[in-house]
């Protein structure tokens, strides 16, 4: 084999594992402790430069996060097995208090289990070894009652109402007015069923109906109008109109809509003035008896700078389901799965889980429950999935550009909105498919998004870009 003589102009490449034929000859095929620089050349890598000594002894497996708050105030976060430590800038140790204890980021790998997010003076640490789960807590529940009514009042009308079987009957007169107001007609309903075997509370022309044992009953209601003078919202009606001006506070009741409508139910609350009964409004409320929490000891933590320079580790307070059922208003799909990632977009605090990739309300970044079922508003939650042949299980999101880049560990989506952010735009792409490697955070640079791949024994990384003659995204080593 002849020898083949060359110039090398200098070594400012870098490293390169391409064929010899493909690799540029200012690149070097291995370098040690070097520095490759268009301005000085190749040169000695620059040494770090000593401040302070953080801990004393072996670390072992430690995640270290750095807090950028601003220019002049910087701070390093050391986790370690069931410890959290803070330092500022200078090595001097911040004091951190943890009311709610460590067991949340307690693992023997923080490096790989654990996750940090910084949005002003709130740093989310997120385990990514625990599963989530909901509350014990269960919104309100009602027991067995009946409310029935007076719509409207006129002569000789037979209002009546049939408790357990059992029918109540009150007639109205022929020629004296105070006996048609709907409240007096309530009035003699309530004398009729008595008091042996239900408790009946008047409220203007509502009546409240429990039985006495607190055992169930049926409630029916009938008049000789066509049943338009008496009203039954026992349990559910069929619009907000059928509801009364004046009720018992606290009362519960579904409001069913239009049957062609499927999915236009809601729940509403009696809440009254003097906060026991008589005139008030109804508020949207959530159904009773379901869950209305997550559990906050599963969920992401909080690391917070205090006024006073000290920090505090503790539980997060994530927002309640105050509206809807378990059909209307669901828990976010990351309940009962592990959450990989934590990320904030377009003024969302966002979570990644298994396949779907989760926002919070706009501006509201501990609520993951819509606000109201009766309309979808922009500022809403946000849960979508992706779509691809392949199973694309999430490890990570990056913002990047006007978008938010989802990895897998081969496929990559895009996030896409126009303009705003909503339920209504959001809408997800795969991209590309690149191998990518768990180990390293990808990290945008500049234009580009650098991450991680494995080649054979060794590792390269990949340069993402959006391609500017096509718009769309490539990658290159």
């Amino acid at each position: 084999m002849s020898l083949i003589s060359t110039t090398i102009p200098n070594l400012v490449s870098g490293v390169s594992q391409q064929a010899d034929g493909l690799r540029y000859g200012s690149q070097a095929e291995e370098q040690i402790n070097g520095y490759s620089s268009l301005v000085e050349g190749l040169i000695k890598r620059p040494p770090t430069k000593h401040i302070a000594k953080l801990i004393n002894g072996s670390v072992g497996n430690t995640l270290i996060h750095t807090i950028n708050r601003d220019s002049a105030e910087r701070y390093v976060v050391v986790f370690q097995n069931n410890t959290v430590k803070v330092f500022d800038i200078n090595g001097t140790e911040k004091t951190v208090t943890t009311p709610d204890g460590v067991g949340y980021i307690t693992t023997t790998t923080p490096r790989s289990d654990l996750k940090c997010l910084t949005v002003a003076d709130y740093t989310f640490v997120l385990n990514k070894s625990q599963a989530t789960a909901m509350g014990a807590a269960q919104t309100t529940s009602r027991g067995e009652e009946a409310m029935v009514f007076i719509a409207q009042g006129d002569y000789s009308v037979t209002y009546k109402i049939t408790l357990g079987g059992v029918t109540f009957t009150h007639t109205t007169g022929t020629t004296t007015a105070s006996t048609i107001q709907p409240s007096y007609i309530a009035e003699q309903l309530a004398t009729a069923i008595g008091s042996s075997t239900y408790t009946v509370s008047q409220h203007g022309a509502t009546l409240h109906i429990v039985k006495n044992d607190s055992s169930a009953f049926t409630c029916d209601v009938e008049d000789s109008k066509a049943g338009d003078f008496i009203k039954n919202c026992t349990g559910s009606v069929q619009n907000f109109v059928d509801l009364p001006v004046e009720g018992p506070d606290g009362y519960l009741i579904q409001v069913i809509g239009s049957p062609e409508d499927e999915g236009d139910e809601y729940w509403l609350k009696f809440v009254a003035d003097d906060g026991t009964g008589g005139s008030g409004q109804w508020q949207e409320a959530p159904a009773p008896g379901i869950d209305k929490e997550y559990d906050a000891t599963t969920m992401p933590h909080q690391l917070v700078r205090n006024a006073d320079g000290t920090f505090t580790f503790s539980k997060a307070t994530w927002a309640e389901r105050k509206v809807g059922d378990d059909d209307s208003n669901p828990a976010a799909s990351f309940s009962t799965k592990k959450i990989k990632d934590v990320f904030f977009f377009k003024n969302r605090l966002g979570f990644v889980a298994d396949e779907n990739v989760i926002f919070s309300e706009a501006s509201e970044y501990f609520n993951f429950w819509r606000t109201t079922v009766t309309q979808l508003l922009d500022g809403d939650p946000i849960d979508v999935g992706t779509s691809s042949t392949k199973v694309s299980i999430l490890s990570s999101a990056v913002p990047y550009y006007d978008r938010l880049v989802l990895f897998a560990d081969q496929t990559q989506f895009t996030v896409q909105a126009a303009n705003l952010l909503t339920p209504k735009t959001v809408s997800i792409q795969q991209s590309t498919a690149y191998a990518v490697s768990p180990l390293c955070e990808h990290v945008p640079v500049g234009r580009n998004l650098y991450f991680a791949f494995d080649r054979n024994d060794f590792s390269g990384v990949q340069e993402y870009f959006v391609n500017p003659d096509t718009q769309f995204f490539d990658g290159a080593d």
